[in-house]
């Protein structure tokens, strides 16, 4: 039972590196090359390669793991990959709290504790595959093809569950699924509590990479419509003190709807967004 399961994590192990690994040979944009890790730790100009690089990397050690023949030294480059990618998440977050990981995805989300236990368990599954392994996968699922889809599909769904590049694909449809059903705003007309705001505006993309630089609870708040404003004070790279503006659906759950601009405090002068 041992040897058959170890056998199956190469597959599994395989698909991720080979999705994560084509997500990265696109490149960085000069926008998004700011707010990667790597690009902290290498510089913005070598970061759209030194980014492929790594994806390049992922899809060898992908094929490797894939195709045949199998050998127990391919899980253990998957072993070092694993190991060596763990220690760069930890001390990217360490010199960058605010970096962002892009490892699954385009969009650039904050390295938090699901990243790591995301690296931890590729990391674990590797060392399984090649301390107990003693198989090519193909030949492991046709012997029990209905257990080997089972724990294929449960190790998938584990490994997506702590990919928070992949939450609008599944967590926050289940969200506002929930609240759809349980209707807190709907038939109101009365003022909205700004609990629900915060709330929303938390799970959102633009305060999740801003996070880390607020230094302030809200500063301010005020209906525009549709919309929501509220204000924080953040830190910027440079020490001038600046004021967040986030824009929040007022009577609707639409996290990605959520908006920032940054506004230097000493000149009102929008600086990003």
């Amino acid at each position: 039972m041992t040897q058959w399961t170890a056998s199956l994590q190469p597959l599994v192990i395989g698909a991720l590196l080979l999705w994560a690994g084509a997500v990265k040979l696109r490149g960085l944009s000069p926008e998004k090359a700011k707010r990667n890790a790597l690009g902290r730790i290498v510089g913005e100009q070598y970061a759209s390669p030194a980014w492929r690089l790594v994806g390049g990397a992922e899809l060898l050690i992908a094929a490797a793991l894939l195709l045949p023949p199998a050998l127990a030294s391919e899980a253990g480059f998957a072993v070092v990959f694993s190991a060596g990618f763990l220690g760069y998440l930890g001390y990217a977050r360490l010199a960058s709290p605010d970096a962002a990981c892009g490892c699954l995805s385009s969009r650039l989300e904050r390295i938090s504790w699901r990243t790591f236990a995301r690296a931890g368990l590729v990391l674990i599954m590797a060392g399984y595959a090649y301390g107990f392994a003693d198989s090519w996968w193909p030949e492991s699922i046709s012997g029990n093809p209905l257990g080997g889809i089972v724990l294929i599909l449960a190790e998938a769904a584990l490994l997506l569950g702590l990919s928070s590049e992949v939450d609008r694909y599944w967590l926050v449809p289940i969200r506002k699924l929930r609240v759809r059903l349980s209707h807190p705003l709907a038939g109101r007309s009365e003022h909205v509590p700004i609990e629900h705001t915060i709330n929303q505006l938390q799970l959102s993309e633009p305060y999740r990479m801003l996070g880390a630089s607020i230094s302030s609870d809200v500063q301010d708040s005020w209906d525009e419509g549709e919309w929501r404003i509220v204000c924080y004070r953040i830190r910027q790279d440079h020490g001038q003190p600046a004021t967040a503006v986030f824009a929040v659906p007022l009577r609707r759950y639409d996290p990605d709807a959520v908006r920032v601009a940054v506004v230097d405090e000493s000149s009102d002068v929008p600086v990003g967004a």
